[in-house]
C-alpha cells in the first residue's frame, strides 16, 4: 500500500517470536502420525481359534502347532478371503470430495495484522486402484480483519490448484501426499473510519507450487474426516511497489465422501 499509519507501523515491528502458528507445530508431529498410521495391524490367526462342534486333540501340548479340523480350516478361509477383499487396493473407492477449514499463516513481517487468516475450501480427488497415483483439483481461500487505531484493515487470498496425490495402502487409517501448482491472488484494503474516511485497495496474483501431507480416516465405507498440513512457495506478489510473496504453512482439518 501506498501508505501506512504509524500504527501499522508500530505493528509491524513486533517481535515474530511472540506469535507461532500452528501450522509449524503440526509438520513438526506429521511424520510421527504418518509412521504410526502405515504400521500394519496385527492379524489374528485365525486357524487357532476353537470353536462349538470343533475336535479338539486334548493330548496336544498348547505350545505345538494347531492342527484346525475340516471345518475350522473352510471358516479360516472364508475368513480371510472376506478381510482380504474389504481391504484390497482395489476395493478402495478412487473418487473422494473434501471440505477443508483451517488456518494459514502468511509472512508476519509484511501482512501484519491479517497475516494469520482463517482458510476454507473445497477439494475433489481421483485415483484408480492400482495406480502409481491420482490427480486432485481444488479451490480455497482465505480472510482476517483488524482494526488499527482508526483504520480498517482487510486481507485475503483466493486460490485455484491442482496437482497430483497419493494414498498410501487401503486401511481405514492412511496417509496421503500430494504435489502440484496453483493460482493464488491476494488483496489488502485498508480503509480510515475516522471522520474523513477514505480507502485504499491493493491486489495481485502469481503462479506458485505447493506440497502437502496428512492422514484420513474411514469413518463408513462412504464418509472420512482427515488433516492436512499444506505449504505453498515459490509466489512473487507486488503491492503499492512493494515486492513480497504470498507463500504461506497452513493446518485444516477435512471431511468428506467417497464414491
Amino acid at each position: 500500500m501506498t501508505r501506512k499509519s504509524d500504527e501499522a507501523q508500530k505493528c509491524r515491528g513486533r517481535n515474530a517470536e511472540n506469535r507461532k502458528p500452528a501450522a509449524r507445530w503440526f509438520l513438526a508431529v506429521l511424520p510421527v502420525f504418518w509412521l504410526c498410521s502405515c504400521a500394519p495391524l496385527p492379524q489374528q490367526d485365525h486357524d487357532e481359534r476353537v470353536r462349538p462342534g470343533d475336535v479338539v486333540d486334548k493330548d496336544r501340548p498348547r505350545s505345538s502347532p494347531a492342527r484346525s479340523t475340516g471345518s475350522t480350516t473352510r471358516r479360516s478361509r472364508e475368513t480371510r478371503s472376506s478381510f482380504d477383499r474389504e481391504y484390497a487396493p482395489e476395493a478402495r473407492r478412487s473418487k473422494h470430495w473434501a471440505f477443508r477449514l483451517g488456518e494459514l499463516s502468511l509472512d508476519q513481517g509484511d501482512y501484519e495484522p491479517v497475516e494469520d487468516q482463517s482458510s476454507f475450501g473445497i477439494e475433489f480427488s481421483d485415483e484408480l486402484p492400482g495406480s502409481w497415483a491420482g490427480y486432485e483439483l481444488g479451490v480455497k481461500g482465505s480472510y482476517d480483519s483488524a482494526d488499527v487505531g482508526v483504520f480498517d484493515v482487510n486481507g485475503s487470498t483466493t486460490e485455484l490448484y491442482g496437482g497430483v496425490v497419493k494414498n498410501f495402502g487401503s486401511w481405514p487409517v492412511r496417509p496421503f501426499v500430494g504435489l502440484g501448482l496453483s493460482i493464488i491472488s491476494v488483496r489488502l484494503e485498508v480503509e480510515n473510519v475516522g471522520f474523513f474516511g477514505f480507502g485504499d485497495s491493493e491486489d495481485d496474483s502469481s503462479l506458485a507450487g505447493y506440497f502437502h501431507a496428512g492422514v484420513v480416516w474411514d469413518i463408513t465405507d462412504g464418509f472420512f474426516v482427515g488433516v492436512d498440513g499444506r505449504v505453498l512457495f515459490g509466489s512473487d506478489i507486488s503491492l503499492g511497489g512493494f515486492e513480497t510473496d504470498a507463500d504461506y504453512e497452513e493446518f485444516a482439518f477435512l471431511v468428506g465422501f467417497s464414491y
